[in-house]
């Protein structure tokens, strides 16, 4: 059976009378044949909207949650996200930091929706979580630079340095992301450095995920090395950050 056929079947059970048989038929088909805003609009449909526990549909929408997801669509991943939330109490820590995987590189994508459901998963499961401190700290900071003003409180208590939290360092990084993606399109780049007493960017050291391209991680050095933060309280903050180049 086609996975039209196994999706609209579940969806059928799960969701008669609320998707229109016609509108789920067609938006099925169109994601079938490569249109992956189709597989994030009826994954949309099928779930229950405005709720942050899904209901039923979860099982219907994942499908075409993933495929979206597959595709490097960040608002499939965040879909796909919330229905696997919706069975996490049977399995717990595994399918849990998926999740946090998945809204985080949505939230990092700039999807809102995924930001807020970052911040709100983290408060409902961080025990179950089992992430390490900075982790979360890191997590938080993403949603807080995602608009997000509970994370950003929160944020703030986390990283008292005046004016540079974290969120502020999340900010900057991720406003770099167009310059440092002329450097390359493919695979990723850790960056480590340690911002000084001024704001500036000292002990600067990079890892790809792939093997190095000299000149992408010359590139990537040049931009990042040429960042300007606000001055902090105490000199020697720690700042870890992943470009992730790839489309």
């Amino acid at each position: 059976m086609s996975l039209v056929g196994v999706g609209l079947g579940i969806m059928s059970a799960a969701h008669a009378g609320v998707l229109p048989k016609a509108v789920g038929k067609e938006l099925a088909k169109e994601c079938e044949q490569g249109q992956t805003s189709a597989c994030v609009e009826l994954a949309e449909k099928i779930l229950d909207p405005g709720i942050a526990k899904i209901g039923h549909g979860a099982a219907a929408a994942a499908p075409w949650a993933k495929i979206a997801c597959d595709r490097d669509v960040q608002r499939g991943c965040h879909l796909q996200g919330l229905t696997l939330e919706a069975t996490l109490p049977r399995r717990r820590q595994l399918d849990g930091r998926r999740i946090v995987r998945w809204y985080s590189d949505a939230c990092d994508a700039s999807v809102a929706p995924a930001c807020s459901d970052l911040y709100r998963f983290l408060g409902d499961w961080e025990p179950d979580l089992a992430l390490e401190e900075d982790e979360t700290r890191f997590m938080i900071s993403l949603a807080c630079a995602g608009g997000v003003a509970d994370a950003c409180e929160e944020d703030h208590e986390i990283i008292p340095d005046g004016h540079l939290t974290k969120a502020r360092v999340t900010s900057i990084m991720r406003t770099s992301f167009p310059e440092v993606r002329t450097c390359g399109d493919r695979g990723s780049v850790s960056v480590r450095f340690v911002i000084d007493g001024e704001g500036r960017v000292t002990q600067l050291s990079l890892q790809a995920d792939q093997a190095p391209d000299a000149e992408v991680l010359d590139c990537v050095q040049r931009t990042v090395g040429a960042l300007r933060f606000p001055k902090p309280r105490k000199a020697g903050v720690n700042v870890s950050y992943v470009y992730r180049l790839h489309p």
